[in-house]
């Protein structure tokens, strides 16, 4: 699965690259040579690696949905089933990784955005 190494910066962002490509962490490591669990240790020691990963996993959704709208285009009266099913699988870890920006939205209580108003009704009787 790859051979353990010392990050140079240009590694690091080599990496991180990838991952923002919209590459998983198995794929980013083949395609470097690296075992995942030299990034793990990175992530656990280095502050500013860990940041600029978060950067990276954000930027990993977008590319997630430029590939979707490719494939959705791209999918043939053939494919169009296994095609549905990787969208599905892109979107529903979109939802997950990026809630706010790509979960469904279900307010059920006030926030920030949509604050909850409070109405008072009263009842008037008027006369016999």
């Amino acid at each position: 699965m790859g051979k353990r190494i010392d990050w140079t910066e240009a590694q690091k962002d080599e990496f991180l690259e990838h991952i923002a490509c919209g590459d998983d962490m198995v794929t980013a490591c083949s395609r470097m040579d690296i075992m995942d669990r030299t990034v793990y240790r990175m992530l656990n020691r280095d502050p500013e690696f860990q940041a600029q990963y978060a950067k990276a996993r954000e930027r990993q959704q977008e590319a997630y949905m430029d590939k979707i709208i490719r494939m959705a285009d791209e999918a043939t009266s053939d494919d169009w089933q296994v095609v549905k099913l990787r969208i599905w699988t892109r979107q529903w870890v979109a939802s997950k990784l990026a809630p706010k920006k790509y979960g469904e939205r279900k307010v059920i209580a006030g926030d920030e955005e949509a604050p909850l108003t409070i109405q008072k009704i009263e009842r008037v009787v008027v006369g016999d």
